[in-house]
């Protein structure tokens, strides 16, 4: 495999879809087949065009399969040469806007602690990944008051 081909981030495993999103975007974007897999550049009827199309189809197929790791690819089982709904159903499968998840989150949020020997920097890019997360994980509609009832919960349980 040559160094253009070989991943430089971390393959997406259960809990880490917000980072690796990010990544393979860009990575998306640096092989020229971001639009595609975001339905930004729909499938064109042109047939001059179709080929070049198909193509960049196939390579961002092949691109997302190899970046997952094998306990993701039971959800894209049939998908394997449709790059949108890959893309589109490691979303879903992923950003789960549940209270359960929301739990996880805030949980994760809760229990950073600094490290033996990190820095302050360090620390604080944790805590922004982690709001981050949880930013993803609320619903389009949240108040402050869901929040306050999430908090409550928490306090519950």
């Amino acid at each position: 495999m040559s160094d253009d081909s070989k991943l430089l981030f971390p393959k997406l495993a259960d809990s880490n879809y917000s980072e690796w999103a990010g990544n393979f975007s860009a990575y998306a974007k640096r092989k020229g087949f971001y639009r595609l897999i975001t339905q930004k550049e729909p499938k064109p009827e042109d047939t001059a065009k179709l080929a070049d199309w198909e193509r960049r189809a196939e390579l961002a197929s092949g691109e997302l399969y190899v970046a997952i790791e094998d306990n993701q690819k039971v959800h894209i089982k049939g998908l394997e040469d449709d790059p949108v709904m890959i893309w589109s159903k490691l979303m879903q499968i992923n950003v789960q806007k549940r209270p359960a998840t929301r739990f996880n989150a805030y949980s994760a949020l809760f229990n950073i602690k600094k490290e033996e020997g990190e820095s302050l920097p360090a620390i604080i890019t944790r805590v922004d990944k982690a709001l981050q997360d949880i930013k993803a994980l609320a619903s389009d509609k949240s108040t402050l008051d869901d929040l306050y009832h999430d908090l409550g919960s928490m306090a519950l349980i």
